[in-house]
């Protein structure tokens, strides 16, 4: 159990925590690249996936049959599979798309493909669903990325008539007696 979980006053002095935020590796030459480098948890977990595909892909398309080789392709495609970000999981959240891409199988295959056109169209398909979901945050972002009162007035009612001018005024007179 972590000792932050132990309860109060149990930490006697205070602790200083290095503060890190998660990036994703720069990509080689030849590879995918993010639009936007400050993307959110969310764009860099299907960033990730991205990758992943595409290692496989290279994997695949490189035709080795070698025992590492072949190691190495059924680990990606167990990491293709586990992958985190996808709502409930990757699986259920591949049967639920609509793939534009000839070829794509409509269930993500429990063992890894062997066929690279079957590789190749999963990448392709999955490449098209990224761009779509990274432009779709990059505009959100945009769209916040303004002064508070912007951000902020998207959430208030807008204003119905707006008045320039007093349309009465009101004088109240209070005495104060002091004394008897």
């Amino acid at each position: 159990m972590p000792k932050r979980c132990l309860g109060r006053s149990k930490r006697l002095q205070p602790e200083y925590q290095t503060q890190s935020s998660v990036t994703c590796k720069p990509s080689r030459e030849g590879e995918v690249k993010m639009v936007c480098s400050m993307a959110g948890v969310a764009t860099q977990a299907w960033f990730k996936q991205l990758r992943r595909l595409q290692s496989y892909k290279h994997a695949i398309l490189a035709g080795k049959q070698s025992p590492a080789a072949l190691a190495y392709r059924a680990e990606c495609w167990i990491a293709i599979r586990n992958a985190s970000g996808f709502c409930p999981d990757i699986p259920t959240w591949w049967e639920q798309q609509c793939h534009s891409v000839d070829g794509v199988p409509q269930f993500l295959p429990w063992t890894s493909p062997n066929e690279s056109a079957v590789a190749l169209a999963i990448y392709e398909s999955f490449h098209t669903h990224f761009r779509a979901f990274e432009q779709r945050s990059t505009s959100l972002r945009m769209k916040y990325e303004g002064s508070l009162d912007f951000f902020f007035g998207s959430s208030q009612r807008p204003q119905t008539g707006h008045r320039t001018f007093l349309e009465g005024t009101v004088l109240h007179h209070f005495g104060c007696r002091h004394g008897k």
